[in-house]
């Protein structure tokens, strides 16, 4: 019999005390808890204060901050009865393509950050869960800066049109049949 790994993460809600995430690993029949704590440096006051900054409907996304340590300003809205539309603001390094002495082509980074929004469409096919058939598809913003500030991607979520984002997603495939080419 060979050795199973289940990892499973369970994080506690930001208003019940320290923020502790715990790994549950399963191996031969036997449960192993391992307590991580990650030394969180914010506060559900903190949180509510970053969300009041953004417009829209924008909140934090508390996963992404958990897990990684960064602030994205983040969206789920329900477009239909089968389909959510999810926004993503993040940023992205600028890159500039060149040639070098032997004709070759690559992208070499600026050092500026170009902020972006990712919009992916989430459907339910009536199996309880929701498919989102790739990544999404991701459109700039805003000018490329050399810092990553998360007041500038605050302030960027009360300008997003989130029609036109929304119309975009709308062409996206609307069940796995469509998907198939896109996917294989």
């Amino acid at each position: 019999m060979h050795n199973a790994s289940i990892s499973c993460l369970c994080n506690l809600p930001i208003d019940k005390g320290p923020n502790i995430c715990y790994t549950i690993v399963v191996q031969r029949d036997r449960t192993k808890i391992e307590r991580l704590v990650h030394d969180m440096k914010f506060t559900k006051e903190q949180v509510a204060k970053w969300n009041s900054k953004m417009g829209q409907g924008f909140r934090t996304d508390l996963n992404r901050l958990m897990m990684w340590g960064e602030k994205q300003p983040h969206l789920m809205t329900k477009v239909s009865e089968t389909t959510i539309l999810e926004l993503t603001l993040y940023y992205q390094d600028e890159y500039k393509t060149v040639t070098n002495e032997y004709g070759c082509t690559y992208n070499r980074p600026t050092g500026k950050h170009i902020p972006v929004i990712n919009v992916r469409k989430w459907i339910d096919e009536g199996t309880g869960m929701l498919h989102g058939y790739g990544i999404g598809k991701t459109f700039e913003i805003g000018e490329p800066c050399e810092k990553k500030m998360f007041s500038t991607l605050q302030k960027l979520t009360h300008t997003v049109d989130v029609n036109k984002y929304l119309g975009l997603a709308m062409q996206e495939p609307k069940s796995n049949e469509e998907a198939k080419p896109i996917i294989g």
